[in-house]
């Protein structure tokens, strides 16, 4: 066969498909995860199933998995190999497939199962591992059991092929080749003050453009022109490392009414960042308390890795409006944030030229200043809360009062 085309293979590495489902023959499972996998118009992907194996697949998964390992998986679970050629996924006879009859058995670290079927921890692990047969078996169409090994990790048996199927999806799943680092920025305006459409229906407050898609250099000298607006209240809660398709929770006032997210994000095409985010006011976040519908927003937003999603217009009732800014930037395991592709824009146009600075209020409020975090540019812990995670001021004038994401007091930026 052809070779792959260049790259196509750490695409596929890096591409993830949420929640994929299909219980089908390999020619359709096979094609329908080629429509569902989004590499760019330079990489349309065909199928070339020349042997279509002796098991359908079955996939029902509850999470998002690389597209490499999906197909990984449905090869597994139908008894093929397969490769790559050209832009084609081809699948043909295997040479030694995994038996389908006898008895493999596999160790598992707990919190790699919890992270697959994306559950929470027990206290009482028989009632937990209980639960994950019946999982695997909606998930895998496998009959996998599963016993206590030690207090962190599980024995999991069945087929050797279901065993390695499981496996697969397991280590996959805990061990991302990508992640997606989140954090959110918060803008509380002024009460009475408001931010307006213009005749092209953007968002502005004091002409300046606060909703949509921010680079970092536009979204710094926004928040500094807003910063610098008198009554104009400041919060970044704390960043977030997610994997791929797992729901991060962010709330502003934990236990109490105040603005509550889940947010999803895995890599896109090219390096780009896809968005899902349900926000809005409330006590607890989605499933775990009570929300009011009317004040939520719930969205899907794919931009580059790095920039910022502006969403405005979050009101409390009666109370002063509040902006939201997420930051999904795609980074490796360690932190490390993956470098741009060469189809990234290095300067993408400017869509927001905020005015000039406008001086501080005086005389200012006696506060205390944040502490900084050696080594960290523009990252500080809290006077109030030193010991929690570090806040990220990033942009923000000397003197710019911000509010503690832990106790909701008020400090000023060193």
């Amino acid at each position: 066969l052809p070779p792959a085309a260049d790259g196509l293979e750490q695409k596929l590495r890096r591409c993830y498909v949420a929640n994929f489902k299909t219980t089908a023959p390999l020619p359709e499972a096979a094609a329908t995860l080629a429509k569902a996998i989004t590499l760019g118009p330079d990489y349309a992907l065909t199928t070339d199933v020349r042997e279509p194996g002796d098991a359908p697949v079955y996939l029902q998964l509850p999470t998002s998995l690389p597209a490499w390992t999906l197909l990984q998986m449905m090869a597994l679970q139908t008894g093929t190999d397969f490769q790559l050629s050209g832009h084609s996924l081809v699948f043909h006879t295997a040479r030694k497939p995994a038996p389908r009859e006898g008895s493999l058995a596999r160790t598992s670290e707990l919190t790699m199962i919890r992270t697959l079927y994306t559950v929470k921890e027990k206290d009482d692990h028989s009632d937990e591992l209980s639960r994950y047969g019946g999982l695997t078996q909606t998930a895998l169409g496998s009959r996998i059991e599963f016993l206590l090994a030690s207090e962190t990790s599980s024995k999991y048996t069945g087929t050797p092929r279901d065993v390695r199927v499981l496996e697969l999806a397991l280590n996959s799943s805990a061990n991302p080749p990508v992640m997606v680092s989140l954090y959110m920025k918060l803008v509380q305006l002024p009460p009475g003050m408001e931010s307006e459409p213009d005749a092209q229906g953007a968002s502005r407050f004091g002409g300046i453009f606060t909703g949509g898609i921010f680079t970092d250099p536009q979204l710094q000298l926004l928040m500094r022109s807003l910063a610098g607006t008198k009554g104009v209240d400041l919060m970044t809660l704390p960043l977030q490392l997610a994997r791929p398709g797992q729901e991060m929770k962010f709330q502003t006032s934990p236990g109490k009414r105040g603005l509550v997210a889940m947010l999803t994000a895995f890599p896109g095409e090219d390096g780009t960042c896809i968005l899902h985010c349900d926000m809005g006011w409330g006590v607890g976040l989605p499933g775990e308390g009570t929300r009011d519908a009317a004040q939520a927003a719930n969205t899907q937003v794919q931009f580059w890795s790095g920039q910022t999603l502006g969403l405005t217009g979050f009101k409390d009732k009666d109370g002063p409006e509040v902006l939201a800014y997420i930051t999904a930037t795609l980074v490796q395991p360690d932190g490390t944030p993956l470098p741009l592709t060469d189809k990234a824009p290095a300067a993408p146009a400017d869509n927001n030229t905020p005015p000039p600075d406008p001086p501080q209020p005086t005389p200012q409020e006696e506060l205390p200043y944040g502490i900084p975090v050696v080594g960290e540019k523009g990252k500080v812990y809290s006077p109030y809360a030193p010991e929690k995670g570090f806040i990220d001021v990033e942009g923000l004038n000397r003197g710019t009062r911000v509010a503690c994401p832990y106790t909701g007091k008020h400090f000023r930026v060193p």
